[in-house]
This record gives C-alpha cells, sequence and structure tokens, in this order.
C-alpha cells in the first residue's frame, strides 16, 4: 500500500513536471517564432535581446531535463526496486518507458507526453526556417556588399 501511494505521488511529481516543461518549451518556439521575424526584419538590437532569453530558456529546460532524470530514476527504484541504467536516445522514449513503470494507463501523462513530441517537432522546424533565412540573409549581404565594392573598384579605377 505504502508502495502505491509513492507511485501516485511520482506520478502527480511527473504531470506537474511535464505539464511546466510543455509550457517552457511552448515560450521556446514562440521565441524562435520572433527571430524569425526579427531576422526578416534584420533587426539586429531585437535578436540580441531574444538570444538573451533564449540562453535562459535553455538553461531551464536543461534543468527540467535534469529533474526528470532524477524523477525517473526514483520511478524505476520504487517500481522495480532497481536502479535505471539504461540510456535513451530521445525524450519520447525516456517518457514512454517511465509510463510503462507507471502502468501506462494515465490519459494526462500520455497527452502531456503527445504534446511535448509535437512541440519538439515544431520547435526543430523552426529551427531549421530560422537556420535557412539566417543563411540566405547572410548570403544576400555577401553578395550585395561584394556588388558594391566591385562597382566601387570600377568607379575608382575610371571604367
Amino acid at each position: 500500500m505504502v508502495k502505491e501511494a509513492r507511485i501516485e505521488i511520482l506520478e502527480s511529481q511527473l504531470q506537474d513536471l511535464l505539464l511546466r516543461k510543455t509550457h517552457l518549451m511552448r515560450t521556446l518556439l514562440g521565441n524562435m517564432q520572433a527571430e524569425q521575424q526579427v531576422i526578416e526584419l534584420n533587426d539586429p538590437l531585437s535578436m540580441k535581446g531574444i538570444l538573451a532569453q533564449r540562453t535562459v530558456l535553455i538553461e531551464s529546460l536543461r534543468k527540467f531535463r535534469e529533474k526528470l532524470i532524477v524523477l525517473g530514476s526514483h520511478i524505476t527504484q520504487v517500481r522495480q526496486n532497481q536502479e535505471e541504467h539504461t540510456k535513451y536516445s530521445n525524450i519520447g522514449d525516456y517518457l514512454l518507458s517511465l509510463f510503462e513503470l507507471l502502468g501506462g494507463e494515465n490519459p494526462s501523462l500520455i497527452s502531456l507526453r503527445e504534446q511535448l513530441l509535437v512541440l519538439m517537432n515544431k520547435i526543430e522546424l523552426q529551427n531549421i526556417q530560422n537556420k535557412s533565412l539566417l543563411e540566405s540573409r547572410i548570403n544576400y549581404h555577401r553578395e550585395h556588399n561584394n556588388h558594391h565594392s566591385f562597382e566601387g573598384a570600377k568607379v575608382r579605377a575610371g571604367l
């Protein structure tokens, strides 16, 4: 009975952690979408603010990951009476293993896992889009500056 009560507490803690992580990831996605707008507007001052905010968000996500690993270890110990040594390639697989240990029946946890996976995909796509847009801007400015340098050289040479 004590073990089941402990599992319920851990499940509640996991749900709370995932809710907060989901909110943080949505904030990160919004930050990345704002970055896209700043790239399009070519606004370096705003970019500095966005990147500063992103640094804080990424550090918070790192802390959430550490908390999730510790909580997962507790769940594994209570459920299987052993230490967790398995390494997972992604958070989706890790969460799935935790849900299975908890019985896999909590619809809220399943929904949160799905939301996190969707957010991770959206963040990855936004990252690709921003990177491409930024590279395009850089290439445009290089070509534009080279063209003007060439035109200036022609004028100075009297051509």
